[in-house]
């Protein structure tokens, strides 16, 4: 099967096709059991799942450590032409590439889910004779396909002007704008032993993934466990490490905001007052600000055809789109 797979991708070029396809073969990813004795099901494919089978050097007989490639004690399932040619068409693809800085200005990054399946809708783009054209697409279609979840694409600027108007009739509601200030300030406050008691658990979670690292890493040619097993394993726990890095950077940035900062009334109302006709003059990141000091998740609803806007006073309003 993981032959198949990287002919499959050699021949469609698409994550996508060859996770469907896989899918309608029926086969299924490799179910195993972790040291910790928890079982890891086994599943059908999608995009992710697909990228990290044709992304693992282990089935060319090597081993990847940190970085560092060394020769494994195991047989090779794919040699290393056919290994390089994928990782090519990966990289032509941009499927390995990094998560790209918001440079298209996409106003609601991060902040609209799916209410069909509950994930995160992407901004994506595409380009038509110089002119690009912006969607926001659920990471569950755009992952697994059409039949996993049947919300469609929007159109980007459409939705973003919606809810733009749905601020803009924020800011002519004194009782609103006063919900929202003292909800602001409440979560500032609320937020610090939250934020101090996560930042420690994840130290923690952090010593003890690295300390079963160095576990594995020991383990290599010595363990009874498959190599591919192992450095399946190494992989899942640098990976989560990598998170967790990430996430604990993201906490501390969160804390000296919030004890270097303070909410008033003034900054609510210059917000509020951009979404006049000054609106248009600011700069992409100017406008993604304000809009995440005012929002904190917008859903839409294919079946009902509805968007519903929670803000950060924690009212939720559930508005039709037109």
């Amino acid at each position: 099967m993981i032959r198949e797979l990287f002919n499959l991708y050699q021949q469609h070029y698409s994550m996508l096709k060859v996770a469907q396809e896989a899918n309608r073969r029926g086969w299924s990813t490799k179910s195993y059991t972790t040291k910790k004795g928890v079982y890891k099901a086994s599943g059908r494919f999608d995009k992710a799942k697909l990228q990290r089978i044709l992304a693992n050097i282990t089935y060319t007989g090597k081993i990847d450590h940190k970085g560092e490639i060394y020769a494994g004690e195991h047989q090779a399932i794919i040699d290393a032409k056919t290994f390089n040619q994928v990782q090519e068409i990966i990289k032509a693809n941009g499927n390995g590439a990094s998560a790209r800085r918001n440079k298209h200005g996409a106003l609601l990054k991060g902040l609209l889910y799916c209410a069909n399946c509950g994930a995160a809708m992407a901004h994506t783009y595409t380009k038509k004779k110089n002119r690009l054209y912006r969607y926001y697409v659920c990471t569950t279609a755009q992952k697994q396909g059409k039949e996993a979840c049947q919300t469609p694409s929007l159109p980007a600027q459409e939705i973003e002007d919606f809810v733009v108007e749905q601020i803009r009739q924020l800011a002519n509601n004194p009782e609103m704008v006063e919900r929202v200030f003292a909800e602001a300030e409440k979560q500032r406050k609320a937020n610090i032993p939250r934020l101090k008691a996560e930042h420690k658990r994840l130290h923690r979670e952090r010593q003890h993934k690295q300390e079963r690292i160095k576990e594995l890493v020991g383990a290599v040619g010595k363990s009874s466990e498959s190599i591919s097993s192992l450095t399946e394993s190494l992989h899942e726990l640098e990976s989560a490490v990598v998170r967790i890095d990430r996430r604990l950077a993201e906490i501390q940035t969160e804390l000296d905001a919030i004890n270097h900062t303070t909410i008033d009334r003034d900054d609510l109302a210059a917000a509020l007052s951009a979404f006049g006709p000054v609106w248009e003059e600011l700069y992409p990141a100017e406008k993604t600000r304000i809009v995440n000091l005012l929002i904190e998740r917008v859903s839409y609803n294919a079946l009902t055809d509805k968007i519903n806007i929670l803000f950060n006073s924690a009212e939720n309003q559930g508005i039709p789109l037109v």
